[in-house]
């Protein structure tokens, strides 16, 4: 019987641990590597060569959508598991469109999860969020299609930066709010300019109206 070699990300050590220790149960998983952050995975990757990469979508202050878009990239034919308390429809298409194989809640039982994980290996997609697979597809061609797909394209921290931006936040007020430097805002804020074609905060309220991040007053 061939070894599934699994890595896992995900920030909360207790449940690291228990993941770890139930599907090191399965006599044909082997958890081949695991991180707390999103930070260096794909590094490991290399390494560790996994079929399956099992992460959270919410890893401290590093981004997992940008990991997941980096991995699939990467290594297209690794497939990667999603597992997250978040689950709304935004937050499963992006994770999909990004290169996500799976979308599971945290109270998935065991038997689901290894379910999941010899579904994705066979090639399916796994949805087990109460979303139904035509409103997820429907976000994706949204998600993909026009303006929203630069969008997509930025990190997660880019996107948090943008929102505050938008909404009249001066670069030192949003490093406070996200702990982050001045120099860091600044440096996250022109790279989702440049990369939505923005020239001015004039372009960057319009951009953030007309695509539903930023609500009109």
């Amino acid at each position: 019987m061939p070894m599934v070699r699994i890595y896992l990300v995900e920030d909360h050590a207790i449940v690291l641990d228990g993941l770890r220790t139930l599907l090191s149960d399965e006599p044909d998983f082997e958890i081949v590597g695991e991180s707390r952050t999103a930070t260096g995975v794909v590094d490991q990757l290399h390494l560790a060569r996994p079929d399956v990469l099992l992460t959270d979508l919410l890893l401290g202050r590093t981004d997992a959508l940008e990991m997941i878009d980096e991995v699939h990239e990467t290594f297209p034919h690794m497939r990667i598991i999603v597992l997250s308390m978040h689950q709304s429809l935004s937050d499963v298409a992006q994770a999909f469109a990004f290169g996500a194989s799976g979308y599971l809640p945290k109270d998935v039982s065991y038997a689901e999860l290894v379910s999941a994980i010899r579904r994705v290996l066979d090639g399916k997609r796994v949805l087990g969020v109460s979303l139904t697979e035509a409103a997820v597809e429907a976000e994706i061609r949204r998600l993909k299609s026009g303006p929203r797909e630069a969008y997509l394209r930025l990190t997660r921290r880019e996107r948090e930066v943008m929102k505050y931006a938008a909404a009249g936040h001066k670069n030192p007020e949003i490093a406070r709010l996200l702990c982050i430097s001045p120099r860091t805002v600044e440096t996250h804020r022109d790279n989702a300019m440049r990369k939505l074609g923005l020239r001015n905060q004039s372009d960057l309220i319009h951009y953030a109206v007309n695509n539903g991040i930023l609500r009109p007053d």
